[in-house]
């Protein structure tokens, strides 16, 4: 058999030529060794070896080395700069690693069971990825102590950390109520979600303090759409359908549907005398011209659905006694123009000009009752 007990050949600085030169006579000489050894491999002589290793290596530091052993095969190549790779091979895994002069680092293990791969910066990030038949995990760090991982089973996601969204698409079309919807992003945390357009079919949101329901059919009432908020008890509170919107608290109701607006109890407004300013008491004097020109009347809705007479003014015609009496829509709250140019009146506001009206007749009654007294009593 060849002689194995070659040495590497002293490095000689003063005579480089020379000294390259025998280092590749050597590594020629250990080429031939293993191409005899690999040659007259057998099951007599490799107990005897105990395992082979060779090594190249050249001037300018970069070297390579090979080990084989019955139980395992090494591969290792490191360069000059401190670039290093190695490969491990064993009955039951393979190793591999690759890592950088500045410390980047890069391993990848496989067994019959699992799959596991690290990545490492010089800073200390590091990726871990691991695959087995019975799931996935990913994990990802740095040296401040952040990090976020991601568990898939069978069973579904075990997610830590934050997640973003972002559009790949310029515009979203696909929704009717928002065509020009622009590129956006969804954030998720572990206690908030940030995002724009959310589109639901069926929404259900239960705690021990109540739920909130979204869907069709929500209140109870085949047919309708919408979403109903509740208490603990199971007790109503909040209910907005297509059909009406009801709110309930200690079992009285306020209910607003496209026929009627409803309160079980008086609707408070607030009348504070801190809250008012410019106040002025003769509404007689002031209004007596126009509440003159008013023309109560009955009349019926043109969406009405009972077919009933109603009783109240035209707003035009409100309109138009205010500008016959010298006054304007500014001192009178009461007639109301909305956006779209229809007419409404708040009949509250018509209740102290009644008032002052009746008390300026009450007046008059008075005097009159007064004056035919006095003439009785002559």
């Amino acid at each position: 058999m060849a002689d194995l007990t070659l040495e590497l050949p002293d490095y000689r600085q003063n005579d480089l030529p020379r000294t390259v030169r025998r280092l590749y006579d050597h590594a020629g000489a250990l080429t031939e060794q293993l191409r005899y050894v690999l040659m007259h491999l057998d099951e007599e002589n490799i107990p005897a070896l105990g395992g082979l290793q060779e090594e190249l290596a050249d001037a300018e530091g970069n070297l390579s080395v090979l080990r084989q052993t019955a139980a395992a095969l090494l591969a290792r190549v490191e360069n000059a700069e401190g670039d290093l790779s190695s490969l491990i091979l064993t009955a039951d895994a393979l190793a591999t690693r690759v890592e950088s002069a500045e410390g980047d680092l890069t391993t990848l293990t496989q067994t019959a069971n699992a799959l596991t791969t690290r990545v490492e910066s010089a800073e200390g990030s590091i990726t871990t990825v691991q695959q087995t038949a019975n799931g996935l995990s990913t994990t990802v760090s740095d040296l401040s102590g952040k990090y976020t991982s991601l568990k898939q089973t069978v069973d579904g996601f075990d997610f830590t950390g934050l997640v973003t969204f972002t559009d790949l698409e310029n515009e979203l079309d696909g929704y009717a109520t928002e065509s020009g919807l622009r590129k956006g992003t969804t954030t998720i945390s572990g206690d908030c979600i940030t995002t724009g357009l959310v589109s639901l079919e069926y929404l259900d949101i239960s705690n021990g303090y109540g739920s909130l329901t979204i869907e069709n059919g929500s209140t109870g009432v085949s047919g309708t759409k919408g979403a109903c908020l509740t208490g603990p008890d199971g007790g109503i509170y909040f209910i907005v359908t297509n059909a009406a919107c009801r709110m309930t608290a200690d079992d009285n109701n306020f209910y607003v549907s496209s026929t009627r607006v409803h309160s079980d109890t008086e609707i408070d407004v607030g009348s504070d005398a801190r809250l008012k300013n410019t106040v002025e008491y003769d509404l007689a004097g002031q209004y007596g011209g126009f509440y003159r020109r008013l023309r109560p009347c009955r009349f019926k809705y043109n969406n009405g659905t009972s077919d009933r007479f109603h009783t109240g003014f035209i707003a035009q015609e409100v309109e138009q006694a205010l500008g016959e009496s010298g006054l304007t829509g500014q001192e009178l709250a009461a007639l109301v123009q909305g956006e779209d140019g229809m007419y409404a009146i708040r009949y509250a506001e018509l209740i102290a000009l009644n008032t002052a009206m009746i008390q300026r007749l009450m007046e008059r009654v008075d005097a009159l009752e007064a004056t035919k007294t006095e003439g009785v009593n002559e």
